[in-house]
């Protein structure tokens, strides 16, 4: 086990018959395990339970986005500018020429 992993918090769970299956399966389908799934179906629940952290997570990956795409674009119009500066630079030389 690494330093971080016993550095976490544990807890000890009884769960019903048949559930930690189910829990396997939900795990496996996710690509996560056990652990992983459990955890990550807390967090949901209790972000339900959280109504207002819900929506800043919400906003918060909403402004991130919103930021790539940003980005995107100025990189976008910066390449057009530049598209721009070429083709007005080339028509200069060819005033220039007559």
């Amino acid at each position: 086990m690494t330093d971080a992993a016993q550095n976490q918090d544990k807890f000890v769970l009884r769960l019903p018959n048949g559930m930690r299956d189910k829990i396997k399966l939900a795990a496996s389908n996710s690509n996560r395990s056990m652990n992983a799934e459990v955890v990550a179906a807390l967090e949901k629940w209790l972000e339900r339970a959280d109504p207002i952290e819900s929506h800043l997570k919400e906003l918060k990956a909403e402004a991130e986005n919103m930021t790539h795409q940003r980005r995107s674009i100025e990189d976008q119009l910066k390449m057009i500018i530049s598209k721009i500066d070429a083709l007005e630079s080339h028509r200069r030389k060819g005033a220039d020429r007559d």
